[in-house]
């Protein structure tokens, strides 16, 4: 039996390299296989290529204004098969459908208004409902608390009972539950906090269809870090998979300090003076150091990242504690103290963002100017911005047109692609030349209005 971990976050901002690395490493840190992300704040015409190594499948729903902007992104270690897809033109709402193993799951990202809540989740619903087959896991920011005695630190919310009411019904027709209030039916806990109002409140939900509530080991709320919002987590058990494994892979970087390598090769010359025998195999002394030498680099990499894993669990639990303070006092050292820790925790983590930046260079640098997969790729790439599809222009067709057609009558005819070329090149001679007259007539026209104003000065 499989575990899958799925993650609704805010988190305010995906534009930048740098966020999109700090978030997707503490993402990959809590080992999210499934993420629903809110406010990206792409632009519907300027979507980014999101390729990284650990989320294999994105599907991003965009607003014309770098506002709104909702998301799903599924771990590469999750073998999920897509079968369709429905997106929202004013960059709200997401949903896919899929396989997960052979399990239909339908995966759906809101991003509620900050008001008229009640006829937009009803309108989403409705849609999700038209929609979804097999388990339905629903994440996202609703920009509402569903029960203010427990999910705000006042106990207060704008909205009235009967308007709050109305929304509870709304998920509860759709068949949906909030899955940590499930867990945790009596627990305060937050995942925003407005500095203007000094207030907690719990906006970020995941939701699972009530009959699949079975499948619920786990869920948790996280601390605030590199976002305003706190990201809410649920852990599902998935009994038709298989326990996940992954392939052991050389890290360059682990070769990068001297001291390193002398240690390696002193393990490799103990380890050919031991075991190279007289009546040794050389075949097996070499499939042997293999092994040997894997162990030893497997060692080392997880000594660095314990090491770099410390300094990352240590400033994530002085933000959960202050965090934890902070939801009861509302202290106001206490927030400085909170942001202090929180940029530790950014200028910690792009620390591997730059190592990421070294990466990428190293591959395109390797690759140079090689035949290779990655030149393939970005040829494909440009072939498919260049390409034209139609002609906009009439005048442009009218001429065109027919020597095209009497060129494909006569493919060999030489004299049509004389004339093509001739043509094409007239016209450029024209319109150079009505450039240059312009340009012309403007200097002229400058100089003589400069001399004007030369005369008519006192």
């Amino acid at each position: 039996m499989a575990h899958i971990k799925c993650t609704s976050y805010n988190v305010r901002g995906f534009n930048t390299p740098q966020k999109r690395s700090q978030v997707i490493r503490l993402l990959k840190q809590a080992r999210t296989d499934i993420c629903f992300l809110q406010e990206l704040h792409f632009r519907a015409a300027n979507v980014p290529k999101l390729q990284t190594h650990y989320f294999k499948h994105w599907f991003i729903s965009s607003f014309a204004t770098a506002k709104r902007g909702v998301g799903i992104a599924i771990s590469k270690a999750v073998p999920f098969t897509l079968l369709a897809s429905q997106t929202d033109p004013e960059g709200r709402f997401v949903y896919v459908k899929g396989l997960i193993g052979t399990a239909k799951v339908t995966l759906a990202c809101l991003y509620s208004p900050n008001r008229g809540q009640k006829p937009w989740i009803k309108a989403a619903l409705q849609t999700l409902r038209l929609f979804a087959e097999g388990t339905c896991i629903l994440g996202g920011d609703l920009n509402v608390a569903l029960n203010p005695l427990l999910d705000t630190s006042d106990g207060v919310s704008q909205l009235t009972h009967a308007v709050l009411g109305c929304i509870n019904s709304y998920f509860a027709e759709a068949n949906l539950v909030d899955t940590w209030r499930l867990v945790h039916p009596e627990v305060r806990d937050y995942t925003f906090f407005s500095s203007p109002h000094n207030t907690f409140k719990r906006l970020d939900y995941v939701f699972i269809s009530d009959n699949s509530i079975d499948m619920i080991d786990d869920a948790t709320i996280d601390q605030i870090t590199v976002s305003d919002h706190a990201p809410t987590s649920v852990v599902l058990s998935f009994s038709s998979l298989p326990i996940l494994t992954r392939q052991w892979r050389l890290n360059d970087t682990l070769l990068d300090k001297p001291a390193d390598i002398a240690a390696l090769n002193q393990k490799l010359q103990w380890f050919f003076t031991e075991n190279a025998t007289p009546g040794m195999s050389q075949t097996t002394l070499w499939e042997a150091h293999k092994s040997v030498i894997r162990g030893e680099l497997i060692a080392l990499g997880s000594k660095i990242k314990k090491d770099r894993q410390r300094v990352l669990h240590s400033l994530l639990k002085q933000i959960a504690e202050k965090e934890s303070v902070h939801k009861r006092s509302k202290a106001v050292a206490l927030q400085t103290e909170l942001s202090q820790l929180r940029s530790q925790l950014k200028d910690h983590l792009n620390v591997c963002t730059a190592r990421a930046y070294q990466y990428s260079q190293f591959r395109f640098y390797s690759h140079g100017d090689k035949g290779s997969k990655l030149m393939s790729s970005l040829i494909k790439q440009r072939k498919e911005s260049m390409y034209i599809p139609r002609i906009r222009s009439q005048s442009v067709l009218n001429w065109i047109w027919p020597l095209l057609t009497q060129n494909l009558q006569n493919p060999l005819n030489e004299a049509t692609t004389v004339q093509m070329m001739t043509v094409e090149s007239e016209r450029q001679g024209e319109r150079q030349g009505e450039r240059q007259g312009e340009r012309q007539g403007e200097r002229q026209g400058e100089r003589q209005g400069e001399r004007h104003a030369d005369k008519t000065l006192p």
